[in-house]
Parts: C-alpha cells; structure tokens; sequence
C-alpha cells in the first residue's frame, strides 16, 4: 500500500512538472505580449516549487548514488 501511495506522488510531482515545462513554453511563446505587466505569484506555489525542486535534487542524489560506489569497485 505504502508503494502505491509513494508511485502515485511521484506520479503527481512528474504531472506538476510537466505542467509548469508546458506553461514556460506557452510564456515564451507570448513573447513580449505582457512583458510591462505584473506578476502575482502566491506563497503556496512557492512552496510547491520549492518541494519539487527538492524532490528532483534528491532524486538526482539517489541516481547518483550507485555511480560512486561503482568507481569505488572498478579501483
């Protein structure tokens, strides 16, 4: 059950990415359109940018991981 919860975040996290790539690309696509305007960007997509930016570090750390110890079996 605990593996089902954890694939369906992962899931979630990958989808939010995904997302803000789509709406980036969709900005630049824009180009200058709204360039003199305001941006308004609340604390709770802060924060959620935030976490994902974490959980991708991490993720990068763990696929890291196996790496080192396959130099340290090679010496």
């Amino acid at each position: 059950m605990d593996k089902l919860l954890a694939s369906a975040e992962v899931r979630k996290r990958d989808y939010l990415i995904a997302q803000e790539k789509k709406y980036k690309k969709e900005r630049e696509q824009e180009g200058q359109e709204f360039a003199g305007k305001e941006k308004f960007v609340t604390n709770a997509y802060k924060r959620q940018q935030e976490e994902i930016r974490k959980a991708e570090e991490e993720e990068r750390q763990r696929e890291g991981t196996p790496n080192i110890f396959r130099t340290l079996l090679t010496k």
